[in-house]
């Protein structure tokens, strides 16, 4: 079976966070060292994909993750070749750090595992958007909180036994954006008390 390059972003918190101009200055600030990634991570929806890039040189994964991704398979529901509209500001800012990082990891010679660099930039360039209300319903675009099954699921005694990996890391992922984000702003603070005293 040839192998999908389509990828999805997956947003580490909502979106509607990023519309109070302090919390947005304060992921930008703090988390994503000045750029607008601190929210949001890019993620191949084929499990081959991520495959071929653990059996590649380290390099391929430290410039796909340098640009942006993150490597466990997932799926927004939009068909081969799409992605959904709302992630196209994201999407053409990990098309830019893919631009930028290119100069400064050295693929010429590197062992890439079998990933198809030309596919992935053909997926990239023929991707189409898809607006919300074209997506097939689902747990990935659900508006708030967790959908019904999942719901039932975890009111279920041992119910988190049958999360994926991907599932029960991301809530360890939030707890450590928040820390991060809070310590940081703490060193902020002191170092301008420091400097008043």
């Amino acid at each position: 079976m040839v192998p999908s390059y389509d990828f999805d972003i997956r947003w580490l918190s909502p979106r509607e966070a990023e519309d109070d101009p302090a919390v947005a200055q304060a992921l930008s600030e703090n988390v994503s060292n000045g750029t607008s990634r601190g929210n949001y991570i890019a993620l191949f929806r084929d499990p081959q994909v991520i495959a071929m890039i653990e059996r590649a040189d380290p390099v391929l994964r430290a410039y796909l993750k340098a640009s942006g991704f993150g490597f466990a398979p997932s799926h927004s529901g939009a068909p081969a070749g799409r992605f959904p509209a709302d992630d196209r500001v994201a999407r053409t800012n990990v098309f830019a750090r893919l631009d930028t990082n290119l100069s400064k990891f050295d693929l010429k010679d590197a062992d890439l595992g079998g990933f198809d660099f030309a596919a992935f930039l053909k997926a990239i360039v023929e991707g189409q958007p898809l607006q919300a209300s074209d997506l097939p319903e689902g747990p990935a675009r659900a508006p708030a909180g967790p959908p019904p099954a999942r719901q039932a699921m975890l009111a279920e005694p041992g119910g988190e036994a049958k999360l994926g990996a991907h599932q029960k890391v991301m809530p360890l992922m939030l707890l450590a954006l928040a820390a991060t984000l809070g310590i940081s702003l703490l060193i902020q603070q002191l170092g301008k008390l420091q400097a008043g005293l």
